[in-house]
């Protein structure tokens, strides 16, 4: 039986029908595909531009700062002008804070893109206790409130996690409690407790603080970006917002929570809990060390290497120019090139400790051009980075590169210090301490300024040749005044036995004594005085002793005043952690023929010698340097340092 003709037309029909819809169904799909294909290429370009662009403002930013906040290390260094240093002070906080701020943007696109990574490192405890409670100290103390650090003695003594990022969380929390606290304390504290697993450990960190506190109904919008509750209560204080966004998720990323308890009013309590393997279960006990740093924030932790090199590589001539004033008390002989080519002639012709290596040059960049150095017969010199592109990745493609170590900019004095100890060799490198004068109040040096002008002795001049170390001084001024009528009559036998050339040598070492506690006058007198005796001026030279005389007792009634004055107000201390630290520095200086240097330093030991004897030696050896012969003056030093302790 055939089928009617209706129904097969039909069946036909349909199945055309099908076929079509099918087919335009097919097409659309295909060109929304290719739609949402062309939109996520377009996606990834524009996210892409971002990165580049954020790359790129990074970098442009942090060279100007970079410069800024070197020339004020500089400017706080150098200066003995309290208010210049209270100005100083204010650009140091204010560089701080705007690289906060460019920190935060960068760190929101990161993760936004999914390029911010969690890296777990073994670390001390006692490091990330000791870090974060000077980020406290700092952030806290200026505001003029308490600070307090509690670490349960019980935790282990090294960890694995994030240690960076365990930082940046805590310091959001540091800065706000900084920021929202006027009276009272903040408290940072230290614990652990068990996670959901027995063998888990959870590391605990909070900040408790004293302030205005936060409204309940606003605690569930702490950690939006780019939001700040209660807003009209809190104008005046900066920020952005962000802080708290980016410390929830790092927290999350590295798998921890973050508590937050506040009364308003009253104050609040940030927490994290965080997991950390547990890397050496031995209790940290008690850290007298943390501590240290605030019994005494007049003291810097430094080193002298004058034997060891350092090449410098930038097509930035203010940031090379940075570089050399950071590094000039570590005594480092600093070279400088402004490009990947100049840095290859360089280490081409003369050998280097470390190069620090900016990495965006134009030309040659730093990875090519070490690429390039690799290549020379015998390069084993270790390449620090220098950038100012703090994107995820560079890090890790800059030591995946084969840098040894990433410094960014703005570069920290202190970082820039650590870097290079990790990587100077050790028997070059001496450790030294710097102290700061303003152990003393601002009354009570200008009290002293005002005594010692009356004896020609310029206070601001004698801190600024010792480095501010107040301690030195009071030690110096007691020397200069027990020594003066013993060298006067050393100087006056010596003239009328019309020996000048040996009388030079004294005279060199009274001028030296003189600058290093202020007495120009003097000091001005006996330079003149040395010039007559190489001449051999007899009749100028007797014309200038009697001026010379009398300086030099009014410089001694003024050196009693100040030991006197200084002996009340300072604490009793040892003068000097290194007693070695010159005298290493002097012979890597002779070891390398390094005549100027060698000459300063020696100027230096003679000003602050204990006794006669060291001053007859050191001057002697003044003289073999004065007339380049090192050798004899290794001699001479190798045997007072193996009876004299300087």
């Amino acid at each position: 039986m055939k089928m009617p003709f209706y129904i097969i037309g039909s069946f036909v029909f349909v199945s055309i029908a099908l076929s079509v819809t099918l087919i335009l169904y097919l097409r659309m799909y295909n060109r929304r595909q290719r739609d949402l294909e062309a939109a996520w290429q377009e996606a990834v370009k524009y996210a892409d531009a971002k990165s580049a662009f954020l790359a790129n403002m990074s970098h442009e930013l942090r060279t100007p700062i970079n410069v800024m906040l070197g020339m004020n290390e500089m400017i706080l260094r150098e200066s003995d002008s309290d208010t210049i240093k209270s100005y100083g002070l204010n650009i140091k906080d204010t560089g701080k804070t705007l690289l906060f701020l460019i920190n935060n943007i960068l760190d929101v696109s990161r993760i936004e893109s999914g390029k911010l990574e969690v890296i777990e490192e073994r670390y001390q405890t006692t490091d990330l206790i000791g870090d974060l409670s000077l980020t406290g100290a700092e952030l806290v103390g200026k505001k003029g409130i308490r600070f307090e650090v509690e670490a349960d003695e019980s935790l282990p003594r090294m960890l694995s996690g994030d240690f960076i990022h365990i930082k940046q969380v805590v310091a959001n929390f540091l800065s706000n409690a900084a920021k929202y606290t006027k009276t009272g304390s903040v408290t940072l504290a230290f614990s652990s407790k068990t996670g959901e697993r027995p063998d888990a450990f959870l590391l605990r960190i909070s900040v408790t603080d004293t302030g205005i506190g936060i409204k309940q109904e606003n605690i569930p919008f702490l950690f939006d970006a780019f939001t700040r509750v209660d807003l009209p209560a809190n104008r005046n204080i900066e920020g952005t917002g962000l802080g708290l966004a980016i410390a929830k998720q790092l927290t999350e990323l590295m798998g921890g929570k973050i508590h937050v308890a506040s009364v308003w009013d009253k104050g609040s309590a940030f927490s994290v809990e965080l997991p950390q393997k547990i890397c050496d279960a031995a209790p940290i006990g008690k850290n007298p060390d943390l501590a240290a740093s605030k019994e005494n924030p007049a003291r810097e932790g430094s080193f002298i290497a004058p034997g060891c090199g350092v090449l410098v590589v930038d097509d930035n001539r203010e940031n090379r120019h940075v570089i050399r004033l950071l590094l000039a008390r570590t005594m480092l002989r600093v070279d400088t090139a402004e490009s990947g080519e100049e840095c290859l002639e360089a280490v081409r012709s003369k050998r280097y400790d470390v190069i620090l290596m900016d990495y965006m040059m134009p030309g040659m960049d730093g990875i090519k051009t070490l690429s390039e150095l690799r290549n020379i017969p015998g390069f084993d010199t270790p390449v620090v980075a220098l950038t100012a592109n703090v994107m995820a990745d560079t890090r890790q493609s800059l030591l995946d590169a084969g840098f040894c170590e990433y410094l960014s900019k703005p570069v920290m004095w202190r970082d820039l210090e650590a870097a290079l100890l990790a990587v100077l060799p050790g028997e070059y490198v001496t450790g030294s301490t710097v102290r700061s004068g303003d152990i003393l109040s601002d009354e009570v040096k200008g009290e002293l300024r005002r005594e010692l002008s009356n004896y020609s002795v310029a206070l601001d001049d004698g801190l600024r040749y010792l480095g501010g170390d107040l301690l030195q001084y009071g030690k110096l001024a007691t020397l200069f005044e027990k020594n003066c009528e013993e060298g006067m009559e050393e100087i006056r036998a010596l003239a009328e036995e019309r020996g000048f050339k040996r009388m030079k040598y004294f005279v060199h070492s009274l001028k030296s004594k003189a600058r290093a506690v202020g007495a120009n006058n003097l000091s001005a007198s006996a330079a003149k005085l040395e010039g007559l005796c190489e001449s051999e001026d007899s009749a100028y030279i007797s014309i200038l002793l009697p001026v010379l005389y009398h300086e030099w007792r009014r410089t001694r009634d003024g050196m009693a005043v100040l030991a006197a004055r200084l002996k009340d107000i300072l604490p009793e201390e040892t003068q000097t952690d290194e007693p070695h630290a010159g005298l290493d520095a002097l012979r890597a200086l002779l070891r390398y023929n390094r005549q100027p240097d060698a000459l300063e330093t020696l100027e230096r030991l003679m000003a602050t010698a204990v006794t006669p004897e060291e001053t007859g030696v050191l001057r002697e050896i003044w003289r073999k340097v004065d007339n380049v012969e090192f050798r004899e003056a290794e001699r001479l030093l190798s045997a007072l340092m193996g009876g004299v302790t300087v």
